[in-house]
């Protein structure tokens, strides 16, 4: 069951995250609001991570367990709750699986397993739900998600693999899959009720779209 969020942002103190980290590792935390936050736990080296909390009552679980990874996530809401994973090696269907659970409860879920990769994360509004889920070395995962109820689901296996979603406006639908090794697709969506799947499986392919 997807859950509410209702954007409501002011200024405010700000509070103190709570941060676990080894040598090399770099971890950024910004909060503006109020009564949220944020755990981190980076466990490897060259792992960097980003994290900007707007709003009341947000909590982040952030872990990064491997190296070279990155995380950049940004979210402007009321009552969010974030669950965001990166390992170098875990069993993948259980932790999709898990993954699914924690989006349905909450609005974002982003898991990485493998080094070098990267995802990014910009979300305001009500009722957004994102998914990013990466296996494998050198993958870009990017979503922007402006307005109301929209959905986006990236998924990628394989490596130097390029996802880009952005969904400016409500009731957007995009599900991107790619399987293999340098593949791209870039889907934008403007407006209302705009829906694409998007399914690629080899190497070097490339797909974009843009929905009004």
């Amino acid at each position: 069951m997807k859950k509410l969020l209702s954007v409501s942002v002011f200024l405010g103190a700000l509070s103190s995250p709570m941060i676990s980290s080894a040598a090399s590792n770099d971890a950024f935390v910004t909060q503006l609001g109020g009564s949220s936050s944020v755990f981190v736990e980076q466990t490897g080296v060259n792992n960097y991570l980003m994290q900007s909390q707007e709003g009341f009552s947000n909590i982040a679980d952030i872990k990064q367990i491997g190296n070279n990874n990155t995380i950049s996530a940004a979210v402007a809401q009321v009552k969010d709750i974030e669950q965001i994973i990166q390992v170098n090696s875990v069993h993948e269907e259980q932790l999709l699986a898990d993954l699914q659970d924690v989006v349905a409860n909450s609005g974002v879920g982003q898991t990485q397993i493998g080094t070098d990769n990267e995802a990014d994360l910009y979300q305001t509004g009500n009722d957004n739900i994102a998914t990013q889920y990466q296996n494998g070395i050198a993958n870009i995962v990017a979503l922007l998600q402006e307005g109301n109820s929209n959905y986006s689901l990236q998924y990628q296996s394989g490596d130097e693999n390029y996802s880009s979603v952005t969904q400016l406006g409500s009731d957007n639908y995009a599900t991107t899959v790619q399987v293999g090794s340098g593949n791209n697709a870039n889907i934008e969506q403007n407006g209302v009720g705009n829906e694409i799947i998007v399914r690629q499986e080899g190497n070097g392919l490339s797909f974009s779209i843009v929905q009004n």
